[in-house]
């Protein structure tokens, strides 16, 4: 009886080993983060994203690696989130303080920007688009210079600031205005 009792208890502590090493498992990142922030009063914004780097300067990510028409997680890895402290509009939408995820439609001319209400997604898998609270045709713009690394930065307006997406030769801005409370 000693000796069932005690196998049970040595069984039961390798389990419990596996299930708490499974809890701390975490998924390989092959890009690094980035993160861009932006504060005035007390309207905060954070956007969190993973940054993929061009080989080389005359690769082709857009219509390629990434295809046109089709829903990218604007980024690598994890896809982006924004975080909003306070009510904002966002291409004249307004929305509720909170963290969204940024997805993008890439095409020639425009993208395509969703925010989804379903944060800490990893990449597209498990995207939904009844979760999605803003959809909107941007135009694109072209830097004079080719951005290496993906970038996303903040730049101030005069309605509040825009949210930069910079990559390979193209640009995209989000406009984020402040709503007084």
């Amino acid at each position: 009886m000693a000796r069932v009792f005690g196998l049970l208890i040595l069984i039961s502590g390798f389990l419990c080993q596996v299930v708490i090493a499974q809890e701390f498992e975490t998924k390989p990142r092959k890009y690094p983060v980035g993160m861009s922030n932006y504060k005035e009063g007390g309207n905060y914004i954070k956007v969190t994203y993973g940054r993929p780097k061009l080989r080389y300067e005359r690769s082709l990510t857009f219509g390629y690696n990434v295809p046109y028409g089709k829903i990218w997680r604007t980024g690598a890895d994890d896809a982006t989130e924004i975080t909003f402290s306070q009510r904002v509009k966002l291409f004249d939408q307004e929305l509720e303080p909170g963290t969204y995820t940024l997805f993008t439609i890439p095409d020639q001319e425009t993208w395509t920007v969703i925010l989804n209400s379903e944060p800490g997604q990893w990449g597209l898998y498990k995207y939904d688009p009844a979760k999605d609270v803003l959809r909107q045709e941007v135009p694109l713009y072209k830097p004079p210079k080719v951005f290496q690394e993906f970038t996303i930065h903040m730049q101030k307006s005069e309605k509040g600031v825009d949210i930069v997406v910079l990559y390979e030769r193209i640009s995209i801005r989000l406009p984020v205005e402040f709503i007084e409370e």
